[in-house]
Protein backbone atom coordinates (compact mmCIF):
# COMPACT_ATOMS: atom_id res chain seq x y z
CA UNK A 1 0.00 0.00 0.00
CA UNK A 2 0.93 3.50 -0.63
CA UNK A 3 0.84 6.19 1.53
CA UNK A 4 -1.41 9.20 0.33
CA UNK A 5 -0.55 12.39 0.47
CA UNK A 6 -2.82 15.68 0.92
CA UNK A 7 -1.49 20.02 1.05
CA UNK A 8 -2.55 21.55 4.23
CA UNK A 9 -3.10 25.16 4.70
CA UNK A 10 -3.32 26.71 7.73
CA UNK A 11 -4.69 30.28 8.44
CA UNK A 12 -6.31 32.37 11.38
CA UNK A 13 -4.39 31.95 15.17
CA UNK A 14 -4.07 28.07 14.06
CA UNK A 15 -0.95 27.90 11.79
CA UNK A 16 0.73 25.06 14.48
CA UNK A 17 -3.11 23.17 14.76
CA UNK A 18 -4.38 21.25 12.08
CA UNK A 19 -8.27 21.86 12.91
CA UNK A 20 -10.14 20.61 9.25
CA UNK A 21 -13.44 20.71 11.73
CA UNK A 22 -13.16 24.71 11.83
CA UNK A 23 -12.19 25.31 8.94
CA UNK A 24 -8.82 26.89 10.06
CA UNK A 25 -6.73 23.59 7.88
CA UNK A 26 -8.42 22.11 5.09
CA UNK A 27 -7.18 19.73 2.35
CA UNK A 28 -7.24 22.87 -0.66
CA UNK A 29 -6.53 23.36 -4.21
CA UNK A 30 -3.16 25.03 -3.23
CA UNK A 31 -3.97 28.50 -1.82
CA UNK A 32 -5.16 32.16 -2.75
CA UNK A 33 -2.68 34.89 -2.03
CA UNK A 34 -4.72 37.56 -0.76
CA UNK A 35 -5.01 40.54 1.96
CA UNK A 36 -7.71 38.26 3.70
CA UNK A 37 -6.41 35.31 6.18
CA UNK A 38 -8.61 31.88 4.98
CA UNK A 39 -8.24 29.97 2.45
CA UNK A 40 -11.32 30.35 0.68
CA UNK A 41 -12.01 31.64 -2.63
CA UNK A 42 -13.03 35.15 -1.97
CA UNK A 43 -9.58 36.17 -3.21
CA UNK A 44 -11.30 38.86 -5.35
CA UNK A 45 -13.08 40.54 -2.79
CA UNK A 46 -9.40 41.32 -0.10
CA UNK A 47 -7.35 41.59 -3.00
CA UNK A 48 -3.36 42.89 -2.52
CA UNK A 49 -3.85 46.46 -4.72
CA UNK A 50 -0.14 48.32 -5.65
CA UNK A 51 0.50 50.13 -2.85
CA UNK A 52 1.68 54.39 -4.08
CA UNK A 53 4.91 53.98 -1.91
CA UNK A 54 6.64 50.87 -0.73
CA UNK A 55 5.36 47.48 -1.15
CA UNK A 56 1.92 45.83 0.45
CA UNK A 57 1.75 41.84 1.41
CA UNK A 58 -0.98 39.24 1.24
CA UNK A 59 -1.06 37.07 3.95
CA UNK A 60 1.39 34.42 4.69
CA UNK A 61 0.17 31.19 3.62
CA UNK A 62 1.30 28.35 6.04
CA UNK A 63 1.28 24.77 3.89
CA UNK A 64 2.42 21.40 4.78
CA UNK A 65 2.42 18.28 3.40
CA UNK A 66 0.32 15.71 5.22
CA UNK A 67 1.19 11.68 4.75
CA UNK A 68 -1.47 8.42 5.82
CA UNK A 69 -2.14 5.44 4.97
CA UNK A 70 0.52 2.97 5.27
CA UNK A 71 4.05 3.06 4.37
CA UNK A 72 7.85 2.87 5.85
CA UNK A 73 9.38 5.96 5.75
CA UNK A 74 9.11 9.57 3.89
CA UNK A 75 12.27 11.36 3.55
CA UNK A 76 13.97 14.30 1.56
CA UNK A 77 10.65 16.23 1.15
CA UNK A 78 11.26 19.39 -1.69
CA UNK A 79 9.15 22.19 -2.43
CA UNK A 80 10.23 24.56 -5.79
CA UNK A 81 8.38 26.63 -8.24
CA UNK A 82 8.26 24.89 -11.54
CA UNK A 83 6.14 26.51 -13.67
CA UNK A 84 4.36 29.97 -14.20
CA UNK A 85 5.48 33.63 -15.32
CA UNK A 86 4.27 37.01 -12.74
CA UNK A 87 2.20 39.27 -14.72
CA UNK A 88 4.77 41.60 -14.11
CA UNK A 89 7.86 41.55 -13.24
CA UNK A 90 7.99 43.44 -10.33
CA UNK A 91 5.99 40.68 -8.24
CA UNK A 92 7.68 38.00 -6.11
CA UNK A 93 6.21 34.89 -4.05
CA UNK A 94 8.82 34.58 -1.33
CA UNK A 95 9.10 31.65 0.78
CA UNK A 96 10.67 30.37 4.02
CA UNK A 97 10.60 26.94 6.07
CA UNK A 98 10.05 26.92 9.69
CA UNK A 99 9.08 24.08 12.44
CA UNK A 100 6.80 26.05 14.58
CA UNK A 101 3.23 27.19 13.55
CA UNK A 102 2.59 31.00 14.09
CA UNK A 103 -0.18 33.71 13.25
CA UNK A 104 0.15 34.45 10.06
CA UNK A 105 0.59 38.18 9.35
CA UNK A 106 0.42 40.54 6.54
CA UNK A 107 3.09 42.96 6.73
CA UNK A 108 6.39 41.80 5.45
CA UNK A 109 7.27 38.17 6.57
CA UNK A 110 9.65 37.16 8.95
CA UNK A 111 9.73 33.60 7.73
CA UNK A 112 9.00 33.78 4.09
CA UNK A 113 12.14 36.23 3.32
CA UNK A 114 14.14 34.38 0.53
CA UNK A 115 13.06 34.04 -3.45
CA UNK A 116 10.96 31.28 -4.15
CA UNK A 117 13.27 27.65 -5.55
CA UNK A 118 12.97 27.45 -9.17
CA UNK A 119 14.56 24.10 -9.29
CA UNK A 120 14.50 21.18 -7.83
CA UNK A 121 18.69 21.80 -7.24
CA UNK A 122 17.60 25.05 -5.33
CA UNK A 123 14.80 23.74 -3.37
CA UNK A 124 13.18 24.04 0.11
CA UNK A 125 13.88 20.67 2.05
CA UNK A 126 10.46 20.43 4.36
CA UNK A 127 11.53 17.23 5.73
CA UNK A 128 11.25 16.96 9.83
CA UNK A 129 13.86 15.59 11.40
CA UNK A 130 13.98 12.29 11.87
CA UNK A 131 12.01 12.03 8.48
CA UNK A 132 8.40 10.53 8.48
CA UNK A 133 8.02 7.07 9.94
CA UNK A 134 4.40 6.86 11.33
CA UNK A 135 0.44 7.79 9.71
CA UNK A 136 -0.11 10.57 10.03
CA UNK A 137 3.15 12.57 9.53
CA UNK A 138 4.18 15.83 8.23
CA UNK A 139 6.42 18.18 6.45
CA UNK A 140 7.83 21.20 8.24
CA UNK A 141 5.82 24.34 7.27
CA UNK A 142 6.40 25.64 4.23
CA UNK A 143 5.56 29.72 4.01
CA UNK A 144 4.71 31.77 1.32
CA UNK A 145 3.80 35.61 0.55
CA UNK A 146 3.23 37.71 -2.50
CA UNK A 147 5.35 41.15 -2.57
CA UNK A 148 3.52 43.88 -4.62
CA UNK A 149 5.93 46.84 -4.39
CA UNK A 150 4.54 49.99 -6.08
CA UNK A 151 6.61 49.90 -9.05
CA UNK A 152 4.65 47.32 -10.43
CA UNK A 153 2.52 48.43 -13.55
CA UNK A 154 0.02 45.78 -14.64
CA UNK A 155 -1.86 45.32 -11.44
CA UNK A 156 -4.54 42.30 -11.66
CA UNK A 157 -3.81 38.66 -11.52
CA UNK A 158 -0.37 37.76 -10.98
CA UNK A 159 -1.04 34.83 -13.41
CA UNK A 160 -1.14 30.74 -12.50
CA UNK A 161 1.34 29.49 -10.80
CA UNK A 162 2.73 25.58 -10.51
CA UNK A 163 4.31 24.40 -7.55
CA UNK A 164 5.85 20.73 -7.07
CA UNK A 165 6.51 18.31 -3.88
CA UNK A 166 8.62 15.72 -4.36
CA UNK A 167 9.79 13.15 -1.71
CA UNK A 168 10.84 9.44 -1.87
CA UNK A 169 8.74 6.63 0.08
CA UNK A 170 9.28 3.59 1.38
Amino acid sequence: MAATFEWRTFTSTNAATELPATGSAVNVNMYNQDSYDSSGTTYQSYPVTVPVSGTAYSFERWLKGRWSSTFNLIENIKFWKSAGSYSDAALSIKSGVTVTGVTPVSTASSVATGTVPTSEGSADDITPAGNITSSPGYSKFEVLQLNVPSTVVTPGDIGTQTFTIQYDES
